[in-house]
């Protein structure tokens, strides 16, 4: 979290917490991490999930000890295995499809009046 002026935005950040998920705003581009592909963050509050940084390719939830790279956001159909929690539980991989990151965000703009590049109606 910054302490930016309203309506500035930095170039990393949460930018919308839903039931669904977060966006998620890196470089200027916004991504949407779906609880679903992302259980972690189901739980967690507020400020764990605006509390990252990035490291390289990598974002870092520290206070989660969550890592998510860059790339798996970017290209998720290249990325079937999506979440693992903790280095110590080899077992605690799950799998997802390409496509439940896309239901998501097409539910997420469906829920704000959203088409399917994003305008509002």
């Amino acid at each position: 979290m910054s302490l930016e002026m309203p309506g500035d935005v930095t170039s990393d950040e949460v930018t919308n917490i839903t039931p669904l998920g977060f966006w998620l705003l890196v470089d200027g581009v916004e991504y949407f991490v779906p609880f679903g592909d992302y259980p972690a963050f189901r739980d967690a509050t507020v400020a764990q999930i605006c509390t990252f940084r990035r490291l390289g390719s990598q974002l870092h939830w520290p206070q989660l000890d969550v890592d998510i790279e860059l790339e798996a956001l970017q290209h998720p159909e290249r990325f079937p295995l999506m979440f693992r929690h903790g280095v110590e539980k080899p077992g605690a991989w799950i799998a997802r499809g390409a496509s439940s990151s896309l239901r998501a965000v097409q539910e997420e703009r469906a829920r704000y009046g959203e088409d399917s590049e994003g305008k509002s109606d």
